[in-house]
């Protein structure tokens, strides 16, 4: 049984403590069980190959604790099927990594015994020097095996302590390393703030955050991995992300009940096929804010309420009526937070009452992504001309910037200030964050448009000549008149066909 399908979790219904303290107890079930740690220095030295890294670590490991290594000289025996249940690496991707390795003379390999058992003697000398060169260290003096083994030099200290660690346990589950490094770091992350003495225990979820650079950073894993392996995660329920005003930075939530489960079970998750595209597992939990709703009830402006749907708040026990500005701008949300779903004969039954909230006309029979291409802003703001560089799903952000920091001022303003944000381009890496700041200054009468005229001329002629261009392309006749005339001498010249044929046979 897999959790693919997109079923109610326990997990979304969980008050925030009840979900920490789930979540600290899956920490602690991992630690109990095996890790491996891979020393960043030899995923520097190897060319940011975390798995040779990984290989490599594992032999130092056992060159350092193994009780018969002076004896053999260095020579340590291990096994394909021994390497594999310590380390997670399937046999094509041994070969790979003892191939590297000696190409970089790192390691010497041998067959020994009756059983030629395969065996490994490591170059220690060799690895310090690369460690040297790549930090750019004074090169150390003849590392022997005795130092290594006894581990006294500062060298050994600064170089070879900071690792990357993951759990056998979660390879076993996952069946790939660099996902079980990604999801080891994310639990590693949420159990450093797992305190049970602070505040925030009680009231807000925790969390993992950081950009992909920053991922990248600690694991070493490229981005293309990082998706996949957030893909998967995805697609089994076993995090749930989330992504605030189009911010480079990832909210990641663990969902520690459902993997201590496929931990005590030993399951084997499937892998994903190229066609299977990831799905929100638990929709409740995936709405859920990362803040405290003290924090998030401040400031959300003039915001029309939407019928659905229910929206789970991390700050109560339950599932909460009321809604965050945080969790309905969430990067794909149902509804956004200052738009109301209606039709042309609510949006007049709106007018007439003399509401002057913005309206988002949208059809419904139209999934998400459709929803957010088919954008009709009326009201106050049904003028605007949005540039290309706002996202065509940020566009209610935006109005629910302006009405929520300049709500009184005039079409002309808010023009003007999307004509600045266009002008920029993709200069402007946050388009929602630079509105923000101009809106604001705007309130206070500091803004001043700089490259917003001349933005709106071109903008101006670009579509004065798209409509000139497209009136030159209308036909000057009419194709109706034109289509019957071509029709009727098609008829005649059958006709007339047809009588000379009907003569010839006679004669």
């Amino acid at each position: 049984m897999f959790p693919t399908k997109n079923t109610f979790s326990p997990t979304a219904v969980m008050s925030p403590e009840e979900y920490n303290k789930t979540l600290m107890q899956c920490w602690k079930m991992l630690q109990a069980g095996r890790r491996v740690s891979i020393h960043r220095s030899l995923i520097q030295i190897t060319g940011n190959d975390i798995k040779t890294a990984a290989f490599l670590s594992q032999l130092l490991y056992w060159l350092r604790v193994g009780t018969e290594v002076e004896q053999r000289d260095g020579w340590i025996f291990k096994s394909i099927q021994q390497t594999e249940y310590e380390t997670g690496l399937t046999k094509t991707e041994q070969r790979k990594c003892k191939d590297d390795l000696k190409k970089l003379g790192f390691i010497q390999t041998g067959f020994f015994g009756q059983g030629r058992n395969l065996a490994f003697k490591i170059n220690i000398d060799a690895i310090c020097k690369a460690v040297c060169a790549q930090f750019g260290v004074q090169n150390m003096s003849q590392i022997t095996l005795e130092d290594w083994r006894k581990q006294e030099l500062d060298f050994f200290r600064i170089y070879f302590s900071d690792s990357v660690v993951y759990h056998m346990s979660l390879v076993q589950m996952t069946g790939d390393i660099y996902i079980a490094i990604m999801l080891s770091d994310i639990l590693r992350n949420c159990a450093k703030n797992g305190s049970e003495t602070s505040k925030l225990f009680k009231r807000q979820r925790l969390f993992s955050t950081a950009t992909m650079l920053e991922w990248e950073n600690r694991t070493f894993i490229t981005r293309t991995t990082q998706n996949r392996a957030r893909k998967f995660l995805k697609h089994h329920g076993l995090i749930v992300e989330a992504h605030y005003l189009r911010n480079a930075r990832i909210f990641t939530h663990p969902d520690g009940l459902l993997l201590m489960q496929l931990l005590k079970q030993r399951v084997r998750l499937p892998k994903l096929s190229q066609s299977v595209k990831p799905h929100a597992a638990h929709p409740e939990m995936q709405q859920q804010s990362l803040l405290p709703q003290s924090t998030f009830s401040e400031n959300c402006g003039n915001i029309a309420k939407p019928a659905t749907p229910q929206v789970l708040n991390p700050a109560s026990s339950g599932l909460a009526s009321a809604e965050s500005c945080n969790s309905l701008i969430y990067k794909k949300p149902t509804v956004f937070s200052i738009t109301t779903t209606t039709n042309s004969h609510e949006q007049s039954e709106h007018s007439e009452n003399g509401h002057n909230d913005v309206v988002v006309v949208v059809d419904k029979c139209l999934n998400q992504e459709q929803q957010a291409r088919a954008f009709v802003a009326v009201g106050k703001f049904s003028d605007l001309v949005f540039p290309p560089n706002i996202h065509h799903e940020d566009k209610s952000s935006v109005l629910k910037i302006f009405n929520q920091y300049l709500p009184n001022a005039d079409l002309e303003t808010y023009q003007q200030i999307l004509d600045e944000t266009g002008a920029g381009g993709k200069n402007i890496k946050n388009p929602l964050s630079y509105i923000v700041g101009i809106t604001k200054n705007a309130a206070k009468g500091e803004f001043e448009p700089t490259r917003a005229k001349q933005y709106r001329r071109q903008r101006e002629n670009t579509e004065r000549n798209r409509a000139n261009y497209e009136k030159s392309l209308r036909p000057k006749f009419n194709e109706e008149k034109n289509c019957l005339q071509t029709a009727e001498e098609s008829r005649a010249a059958l006709r007339e066909y047809l009588k000379k044929g009907t003569v010839g046979s006679k004669q």
